[in-house]
């Protein structure tokens, strides 16, 4: 079967478009003497029995299977074979928006976190749920597995973070927030560190073995939105409502670099490679930054909605993008 074909025939499936710099694009306004790239591919919902198409606001890939999980706003998760954009699972995972995914590192399990503060596991063969936690209140915003896969850690709108014994199925502890309104929370790659961030601009930083609080980071006091620790985990960046975006030695806390992005909200945070960081930002843009000297070296189009997720796919050399506007996207950014 040709390309067209394969094409034609997801379209009459109703599954998904699955298309090689297949959507209309559009630049914002605001200029840049950055590389213009665009997308490889796009994959995007084209169901005709919906009244709208799920905002994509999470996403997790599994390189060893080549799957791709979104989650989003309809309360649904997809599950994408990239080989050949076929969509092979789509179902209810909960009731209310579905705000944040991740997996273990054998990609066995994945976690989802609901806004109303449900948690679940999944297992990945047969899609079925294996466990469910109590919940951790209303407007829960992200989760994160330790690499050990031993701990699930949420946090949301109250002034806490939720440690969970995966095994137990229940809390282990609750670790003080310097406020309410959490965004975001991340384990570092290598297990040692945990990192999480709100309303108030502020980073806390605690030992991923003990939990004991090791340090607090501090930025302009905009809210934060988005952090990401490099492959390593020797670098930690946090972006949000500031105009600059903030990267640290997550061991010394020692600010590395500051990138002043000026324009737009930073929703989406991604390392790819030691000195290459991804943001994507709330007009519509992929910006790609060389941490040496804070320059913009890339800068794709053509998502139409804000950018709320990426993943870079070490092993290909691309990123991908979910956003608003319910496409995911394939950048070439180490392809260049």
């Amino acid at each position: 079967m040709n390309r067209g074909d394969f094409l034609r025939t997801l379209a009459m499936s109703g599954l998904a478009v699955f298309a090689s710099r297949g959507l209309a694009e559009t630049e914002p306004e605001y200029p840049t003497t950055a590389q213009k790239i665009e997308a490889d591919r796009v994959l995007s919902f084209t169901w005709e029995d919906v009244d709208k198409y799920p905002l994509t606001t999470s996403l997790e890939f599994v390189p060893a299977r080549n799957e791709l999980v979104t989650g989003g706003d309809d309360c649904h998760l997809a599950v994408w074979d990239l080989s050949n954009g076929a969509l092979l699972k789509h179902f209810r995972a909960d009731d209310d928006w579905i705000r944040s995914l991740a997996f273990s590192n054998d990609g066995v399990t994945l976690a989802t976190l609901s806004h109303n503060g449900s948690i679940k596991l999944w297992n990945t063969g047969e899609w079925k749920s294996t466990k469910t936690f109590s919940k951790v209140g209303n407007g829960t915003e992200s989760i994160s597995f330790s690499p050990d896969g031993r701990y699930l850690a949420v946090c949301g709108y109250d002034p806490q973070v939720t440690i969970f014994d995966v095994a137990q199925g229940k809390a282990k502890t609750t670790l003080a927030m310097p406020g309410a309104g959490n965004t975001v929370i991340r384990f570092s790659p290598d297990g040692s560190t945990l990192a999480a961030a709100g309303r108030n601009g502020i980073v806390r930083l605690w030992d991923a073995d003990t939990f004991r609080h090791r340090k607090d980071l501090r930025t302009d006091g905009r809210r934060l939105l988005t952090l990401s620790f490099s492959l390593d985990g020797a670098l930690l960046a946090a972006g949000g409502e500031s105009p600059t975006v903030f990267v640290w030695n997550a061991a010394s806390g020692q600010k590395q670099q500051t990138i002043h992005s000026a324009i737009g909200k930073t929703f989406s945070l991604c390392f790819c490679g030691a000195d290459i960081l991804v943001s994507g930002d709330s007009l519509n843009s992929i910006r790609v930054w060389n941490l040496e000297d804070a320059s913009e070296i890339f800068r794709g189009y053509g998502h139409t909605g804000t950018i709320a997720a990426l993943y870079f796919d070490l092993d290909k050399g691309e990123l991908l993008s979910g956003g608003f506007d319910t496409t995911v996207r394939f950048w070439p950014v180490l392809k260049q």
